[in-house]
């Protein structure tokens, strides 16, 4: 098992016999030398070959071998002292592997990632594209959000909560999930884990899961994907002020230690986040108000209708920071959620809206645990026709259950605003489109 890594050498003492395992980023050949430049997952290093120290077999070799090729080579830790930097000098050289397809551009090449004219291509290769260095970074920095966000909801005496990714308990319409055959019963790819995190409340108060998610929408939005990684949570005894502040609260506690934890990666996508955009508190506006500002950009919504992509977006650019959209239509909203005591119109939900054009991230709501207004929402859904799926929630309306209220962030979607991806897809080593067969 390889233990000493591209970083750990550059750290080690001039003269230190060095065994280094990487892949060939590129070369160079002047004569009876040849310069590899070298790179494993920690970083790069300059190698030297001299054809007296190898012999002609080994440099010929050397000097021949394509980029991404993976390589074994021994030698002496060096200062080079007109790069000033580190190098090794090689007398030893062995190919692990070479690369023989030809791809182009090279992934670990200085070239535009995001590039329109590239898209179709980095998707259908992206398996050898994962290699290219604002890629890499974007993965780490994915991973760095991912601790962050658990940390956070350990810091907070939550509980994780592993919930079931195949359910016949759909949150949407039927057709808006991936169906399953599942021993000779339909069910469906999990579209949230709201439900399952609220049978869990009474029993922890304190409850969250990290999961996929399904959506089977036909949409070609920058800022949706038909799967994707969900952050939810519950917390017993909590209404929707409390949760609109907690939640605030983790975005700001998510930016700081991103903003320390990814420095090298945010340094290599040059990326510069502003901190006093992501700084609490955020404001608060109705629906209805929002209606009203688009009404002002000449943006026509009838009330009762779900805000688009570009009704986001204008309303995004009304203010500096993320911003909550409060009292979302009962028509739009799911039916565990409650209604507003003073105006059965609406529901006790909102959305968090992230500034500069990127759209809905989280949204927030207080969960319905009357039994007679969980059967009231139930019945104006196609669900209360197959109710023997939702039997086991209903019975939780019947069972001590609690006020509470609960959010859901995409992951990936705080990730693009964090980083300004043009795309969500690009938050993802691997992702699924609608337009596209899933291949890789």
């Amino acid at each position: 098992m390889k233990t000493i890594f591209i970083k750990d050498i550059i750290e080690a003492k001039y003269g230190s016999n060095i065994e280094i395992f990487g892949w060939i980023k590129s070369k160079r050949v002047l004569g009876g030398i040849a310069f590899l430049d070298i790179v494993d997952s920690t970083g790069e290093i300059e190698i030297n070959l001299k054809k007296e120290i190898l012999g002609s077999k080994l440099f010929l070799q050397a000097s021949k071998i394509t980029e991404e090729s993976a390589v074994k080579i021994s030698g002496i830790l060096e200062n080079n002292k007109r790069k000033n930097k580190k190098q090794i000098s090689a007398h030893k050289f062995e190919i692990i592997n070479e690369a023989k397809l030809k791809i182009t551009p090279l992934p670990r090449s200085d070239f535009d990632i995001f590039s329109p004219s590239l898209t179709d291509h980095i998707l259908t290769n992206k398996h050898l594209f994962l290699r290219n260095p604002k890629i890499i970074s974007i993965i780490k920095l994915k991973s760095i959000l991912f601790e962050i966000i658990r940390d956070y909801f350990r810091s907070q005496k939550f509980v994780e909560v592993n919930t079931p990714i195949i359910t016949q308990s759909t949150l949407y319409e039927d057709d808006a999930t991936f169906s399953v055959d599942y021993f000779g019963v339909k069910t469906y790819l999990s579209q949230c884990a709201g439900l399952y995190l609220g049978a869990a409340v009474p029993a922890l108060e304190k409850v969250y899961t990290i999961t996929p998610a399904f959506r089977a929408q036909p949409s070609r939005s920058p800022r949706h994907n038909p799967e994707f990684y969900h952050a939810k949570a519950q917390i017993a005894f909590c209404d929707l002020d409390e949760i609109m502040k907690f939640t605030e609260n983790m975005i700001y506690y998510c930016g700081i230690n991103f903003i320390k934890l990814g420095e090298e990666e945010l340094k290599n996508l040059n990326i510069d986040l502003n901190i006093t955009k992501i700084k609490p508190p955020y404001p608060k506006i109705t629906y209805t108000e929002a209606l009203k500002i688009l009404k002002k950009r000449g943006v026509l919504l009838k009330w009762g209708k779900s805000l688009n992509e570009m009704s986001e977006k204008i309303i995004g650019e009304e203010f500096k920071k993320p911003v909550f959209i409060t009292g979302m239509p009962r028509k739009v909203e799911p039916f565990p959620y409650a209604l507003d005591p003073k105006n059965s119109k609406i529901t006790m939900t909102a959305d968090l809206l992230a500034p500069d054009g990127y759209g809905e991230i989280l949204g927030v709501a207080e969960f319905i645990y009357n039994f007679n207004e969980i059967l009231e929402r139930f019945g104006e859904t196609d669900k209360h026709k197959q109710n023997e799926r939702f039997k086991w929630y209903i019975d939780l309306m019947q069972y001590g259950n609690v006020p509470h209220s609960g959010f859901g962030l995409g992951i990936e979607r705080l990730l693009r605003w964090f980083i300004k991806l043009p795309h969500v897809r690009d938050a993802f080593a691997f992702p699924r489109l609608y337009h596209r067969f899933p291949y890789p």
